[in-house]
């Protein structure tokens, strides 16, 4: 996937928790993928994800998007 990809699955990402429709297996897919690539989130992105952790009421997600930040 491409930077741009990763852009656009966050978007929608977001757009899919506001609305209600989305879990946490979606976003520890779409991490798991980014982690993967060596794909490096900007700070828009690492704070979309940490507001979908929030919204999801997911703790241990939101420590594993830490982490991967902090291992990258």
């Amino acid at each position: 996937m491409y930077c741009s990809s990763y852009l656009q699955a966050n978007k929608d990402l977001m757009k899919q928790i506001d609305s209600g429709k989305a879990d946490g297996y979606e976003l520890r897919k779409l991490l798991t993928e980014m982690q993967g690539a060596d794909y490096i989130p900007g700070s828009e992105e690492i704070e979309n994800l940490m507001n979908a952790c929030r919204k999801l009421n997911d703790f241990s997600l939101a420590v594993r998007v830490l982490e991967a930040v902090k291992w990258k």
